[in-house]
C-alpha cells in the first residue's frame, strides 16, 4: 500500500508537538544569532487530524500551517517557527523529510532551473507600466514552472523561492486575492528536491505555454492580424536552463558541495546568446511592427496589466538590493559562518519572502508607494518624493529586524523579546542582522522620459551606494540636474536627507556629494 504523504505529515507535527512544552519556547534566528523567547498559552500544542478541506496533501500542506497559526492556542502565530532537533524549524524539516523520503523514494537529486534573458526584457520600458508589466509577466512565467513541480511532486519539494504565501500560489489554490497578487515576487531560478531529471521539460513547456498565452492576448487585445510576425519575435525569447545533480549516498548526503556544483553546473549549461539586432527604440532587438515597437515591447504594453501611473508633478523611484547575496546564500554572515544545510536554504527563502510579502509592503502603503517589484532582497518602487527616503531606511531597517510580528490589520514591527503572541499575529523573520541592504533613490519629473530610467538607477545603487559608499548604504540622484549624493545609513548626510521635506531633499541633492 502507497504511504499517504498527508497522513504521515499529520504523524511528524504529532510527533514534534508531543515534545513541545506549552508555557514557552526559545526560537533561533536561521541566520542571525538572534533569538527569541515565546511565552505559549496553557494548553498543550493540539494537532488534529485531516480535515474534510483538506482531502490530500497539497490542501494540508497549505492549509496546516495557516489554521494552527491562527486557532492552535498555545503559540498561535510563532507555531511554524517552532525548532526542531536538526537547527531548522519543524515546518521546514517536515517538508524537506517528506520530499526526500518520500516524494524522492530517498533518492533526491537537486533540480536547478534558470530562465532568461529576464533583464533583457524587463529593464527596457517607455513608462513605468512597461517596467511593472515585464516583472510581473516574468515572475508569471517563473511561477508556471513552479506549479508544475507543486502539481506533480508537491510544494514541500521547492527549496527557493519560497512559495507558502505566495499570493500566486494561493490564488491557483483558489483563494480570495488581496493587493499583494500586484507585486511580482519570482525572481528567474528555483531549486528543488526532485526524484529524477525529467521535469526539466515539462517545465519548460509549461513555461513556453504561459508566454504563448501571454502574448496571444496582448496580439489579439492589439488587434494585429498578422500572427506569423508576432511569433516569430515572441515564440524563441526565452530560454529554460536546468541541471540535475544527485544528492545521496555518492556524497554522503552532504547538502552544501552538492548544492555548489548544481550552481556551478548551472552557469555552464547556460548557451550564449547572440542577441539580435532591430530597430525597436525600447529593446533594441526586433524591428518596429506598430506604435512604434517590436512585438516583444508591445507585449509587455499591452498585456491587460494596468499599473497606476504617479499624478505628481515629480516622483522617486526607490530600488533596494541586498549586500553580497551570494555570500548568504553560501552561509557568509556578518556573524559568522553558517552550516549550509537544505533547512538553512529553506529559512532563507522563507526570510527573503516574508520581508518581501509584509515588511516591504507594509512600508510602501504606509508611504503611498506602489510597488514595481518585490521579490527576495530585490525592491523596485515608486513613491511621493517627500516620502522615498524615509520608506528607503524603514524598509532597510525592518530587513535588518531578525524577528517581526505582522499584526492582523496588515503592520508589521519589531518583535519583543519575550512574546507572548496575540489573536491575529503571526511571527514573521526578515534576514536579520546577519546582513546589509542597500538603496538608491532617483528622484524624476513625471515629464522626463522613462527611456534608461531603470538601467541609470541600477548603475546607481551598483557604482555608488554599494561601491562608492561601501555598501549598506544609500545613493540619491537628481536625475534632471545629474547631481548625486551617497552615505551609510548611519551617516550625517542620509541623517539629514531623511529629515529634509521634498524642497529640502532637492537642494541636498543639488548640492552635490557627502
Amino acid at each position: 500500500m502507497p504511504v499517504d504523504k498527508a497522513d504521515l505529515f499529520h504523524s511528524f507535527l504529532r510527533g514534534v508537538a508531543d515534545r513541545i512544552h506549552p508555557s514557552a519556547v526559545r526560537i533561533d534566528h536561521p541566520i542571525s544569532r538572534a533569538k527569541l523567547d515565546v511565552n505559549g498559552g496553557p494548553d498543550p500544542v493540539r494537532i488534529e487530524g485531516r480535515r474534510p478541506d483538506e482531502p490530500d496533501f497539497l490542501r494540508t500542506w497549505a492549509n496546516r500551517r495557516v489554521a494552527l497559526c491562527r486557532d492552535e492556542p498555545a503559540f498561535r502565530g510563532a507555531w511554524a517557527k517552532m525548532p526542531s532537533t536538526r537547527g531548522g524549524s519543524i515546518w521546514h524539516d517536515g517538508s524537506l523529510s517528506l520530499a526526500s523520503l518520500i516524494g524522492c523514494e530517498c533518492r533526491p537529486r537537486l533540480f536547478a532551473f534558470s530562465l532568461d534573458p529576464v533583464r533583457a526584457f524587463t529593464r527596457p520600458a517607455g513608462t513605468l507600466g512597461d517596467l511593472w508589466a515585464g516583472s510581473m509577466i516574468a515572475s508569471r512565467l517563473l511561477w508556471a514552472g513552479l506549479q508544475i513541480i507543486c502539481e506533480e511532486l508537491g510544494p514541500d519539494h521547492v527549496i527557493y523561492p519560497h512559495v507558502w504565501g505566495q499570493p500566486l500560489f494561493r490564488a491557483w489554490l483558489g483563494e480570495p486575492a488581496d493587493d499583494r497578487v500586484r507585486i511580482p515576487p519570482f525572481s528567474n531560478r528555483l531549486l528543488a528536491v526532485t526524484p529524477h531529471d525529467g521535469i526539466g521539460p515539462k517545465i519548460r513547456d509549461g513555461i513556453a505555454a504561459e508566454w504563448e498565452r501571454i502574448a496571444e492576448a496582448a496580439r489579439l487585445r492589439l488587434g494585429d492580424p498578422d500572427e506569423d510576425r508576432w511569433n516569430r519575435q515572441t515564440r524563441d525569447f526565452w530560454r529554460c536552463t536546468w541541471v540535475s545533480v544527485p544528492w545521496g549516498e555518492n556524497d554522503g548526503g552532504v547538502y552544501a558541495p552538492v548544492h555548489a556544483a548544481s550552481q556551478e553546473k548551472l552557469v555552464a549549461a547556460k548557451p550564449s546568446r547572440s542577441r539580435p539586432v532591430g530597430d525597436c527604440p525600447q529593446c533594441g532587438e526586433f524591428e518596429v511592427v506598430r506604435d512604434g515597437l517590436c512585438c516583444l515591447c508591445l507585449t509587455k504594453r499591452f498585456a491587460g496589466l494596468e499599473f497606476p501611473s504617479p499624478r505628481e508633478v515629480a516622483y522617486a523611484l526607490l530600488v533596494m538590493d541586498g549586500d553580497h547575496s551570494g555570500d548568504l546564500v553560501r552561509g557568509k554572515t556578518l556573524h559568522g559562518p553558517r552550516d549550509v544545510t537544505p533547512s538553512y536554504h529553506l529559512a532563507l527563502s522563507e526570510a527573503l519572502a516574508e520581508f518581501s510579502l509584509h515588511s516591504v509592503p507594509y512600508v510602501l502603503k504606509k508611504h503611498g508607494g506602489v510597488s514595481i517589484y518585490g521579490g527576495g532582497d530585490d525592491v523596485v518602487a515608486i513613491l511621493p518624493v517627500a516620502n522615498a527616503i524615509r520608506a528607503a531606511r524603514e524598509i532597510r531597517d525592518l530587513y535588518r529586524t531578525p524577528f517581526a510580528i505582522r499584526k492582523a490589520d496588515g503592520a508589521v514591527a519589531a518583535c519583543p523579546s519575550p512574546w507572548s503572541p496575540a489573536p491575529g499575529e503571526v511571527l514573521i523573520t526578515n534576514p536579520g542582522d546577519a546582513a546589509t541592504i542597500s538603496a538608491a533613490v532617483t528622484l524624476v519629473n513625471a515629464k522626463e522620459p522613462v527611456m534608461g530610467l531603470m538601467e541609470e538607477a541600477r548603475l546607481l545603487l551598483d557604482d555608488v551606494a554599494k561601491e562608492k559608499a561601501g555598501r549598506d548604504a544609500l545613493a540619491v540622484a537628481h536625475r534632471a540636474s545629474g547631481a548625486v549624493v551617497w552615505g551609510r545609513w548611519e551617516s550625517e548626510i542620509v541623517r539629514r536627507l531623511i529629515e529634509a521635506d521634498e524642497a529640502g531633499t532637492a537642494r541636498l541633492v543639488s548640492g552635490g556629494g557627502p
